[in-house]
């Protein structure tokens, strides 16, 4: 019930002060997502086309100098997609959906306060969700402070305090994040329920125009298994890498990224190989190819996946 309250909210805080609203800006992104997988259980074998799990439709109000409703729906989720739930993050997975009110200038001229469904930033910032281990857009209210602003400098600080994945119980997220030149670093701390996680990560662009970017992440700690119905308590060990290239004058873009994990007895390594191309400035297209190996419990068996991943983005 207080989720669909906040889709209320926001919906009324829309229609009602429509003369006092400054800017009203309507936008969205469609993914459309074709992938081939070798041998993934939960596609069964099959060929899939559907909508991304990205493809949204959002809309964002100034009602007043300093109040700003959010609402945004997930069309991926409305119409059933196919391939939208294959393609996120396996741990803590969550449809992107935000609904909030942002009240900014609190506790200073650099504070703000979010209040309903968000995105808690979590790891690595720019990371896509397919890439992501660990990512949710949960209920509950989001304080940041920039504590630092300056053109080639900025630290920013935030506190959030949601429900908790299904509403079982209540989770706390600490984080901060910085830049500096062309350095980008964060840390993140989230607890709840007696299990923690750490997060560390930094990204760097390198070379003229920052045509060659390197990122990093390292997550620690442990959390709720949500893939199965006990949902046990799982240790977690992931280092994830990721190298990309902007080929100078070109629209094309190679990207390598390999992750390393440890989730409760079993080890896996993932490699992924893409081919980026942008057609125009809000049109993309991505070839991405997956390749997945693990191991088991004290390495007594072996498997894989494969996964071919063809999609292509249009934000509007």
């Amino acid at each position: 019930m207080a989720k669909k309250g906040i889709v209320w909210l926001c919906l009324v805080a829309v229609v009602a002060w429509p003369t006092l609203a400054q800017d009203i800006f309507v936008g969205g992104e469609v993914q459309v997502t074709y992938f081939v997988p070798s041998s993934v259980p939960a596609a069964k074998d099959r060929t899939r086309i559907g909508l991304g799990p990205d493809s949204v439709l959002n809309l964002e109000a100034n009602v007043r100098e300093n109040l700003t409703v959010y609402w945004e729906l997930n069309l991926a989720q409305e119409v059933d997609s196919a391939t939208a739930d294959l393609v996120t993050s396996p741990y803590r997975p969550s449809a992107r959906e935000q609904h909030y009110l942002r009240l900014s200038e609190v506790g200073g001229r650099n504070g703000a306060l979010r209040v309903g469904k968000f995105w808690v930033p979590f790891g690595l910032r720019d990371l896509d969700r397919e890439d992501r281990l660990f990512d949710v857009f949960d209920t509950g209210f989001r304080y940041t402070q920039t504590l630092v602003s300056r053109p080639n400098a900025e630290i920013n600080l935030g506190l959030a305090v949601t429900d908790g994945y299904g509403g079982s119980h209540p989770q706390y997220y600490l984080g901060c994040d910085g830049r500096s030149g062309r350095l980008d670093l964060s840390a993140d701390v989230a607890w709840g329920n007696g299990k923690g996680l750490v997060g560390v990560s930094g990204a760097i662009g390198l070379l003229p125009n920052d045509a060659l970017q390197l990122k990093a992440e390292y997550l620690n700690g442990d959390l709720e298994d949500l893939t199965t119905e006990e949902q046990d308590d799982l240790t977690l060990r992931s280092l994830y890498l990721e190298v990309g290239y902007q080929f100078p004058d070109s629209p094309f873009r190679v990207t390598f990224k390999v992750r390393d994990q440890e989730v409760g007895p079993n080890d896996t390594t993932e490699f992924k190989y893409g081919l980026h191309y942008a057609l125009a400035e809000d049109l993309t297209v991505k070839v991405e190819y997956w390749d997945e190996t693990y191991a088991g419990v004290d390495d007594l068996e072996f498997g894989g996946s494969d996964l071919f991943l063809l999609e292509v983005d249009f934000t509007f």
